[in-house]
């Protein structure tokens, strides 16, 4: 009787200890089972975001439809035309920077024609270059 009880407290012991065994491997598949929907979650994102990446690299050197005009940087876009015209030699109350500010944007400028204040007049001039479609 000894020895039963003895085999039944050995047998209750390693029972216990599976149960610990399973326990944990319970716990590490929850964790890998959530591990793998984080990893799905995130995979999904990335195809998205690719997806997106794709869309925007496909409109990368398009323009809206419409007519317009943007300023001319260099060469026009595809489907653009180059217009330029200017006005040159026209007087200003003043040369100084209050009334003549020289500023250059793209091909565009607006400046003193001539050195400032060194001809009879305060003349400026303007030079406008679009791209219009």
């Amino acid at each position: 009787a000894v020895e039963s009880t003895q085999s039944t407290g050995t047998a209750a012991a390693h029972v216990a200890v599976l149960q610990e065994k399973v326990a944990a491997l319970q716990s590490v598949l929850t964790a890998t089972n959530a591990q793998q929907e984080a990893l799905n979650a995130l995979e999904s994102t990335v195809e998205e975001l690719e997806r997106g990446q794709q869309e925007l690299k496909a409109r990368v050197g398009s323009w809206p439809a419409g007519s317009y005009c943007i300023f001319a940087n260099g060469e026009c876009p595809a489907g653009f035309t180059r217009y330029s015209g200017y006005i040159k030699a026209f007087d200003t109350y003043s040369y100084n920077e209050q009334y003549i500010k020289a500023v250059q944007f793209g091909d565009s400028y607006m400046r003193c024609h001539g050195p400032c204040g060194r001809h009879q007049g305060n003349d400026a001039e303007f030079g406008l270059t679009t791209c219009c479609k």
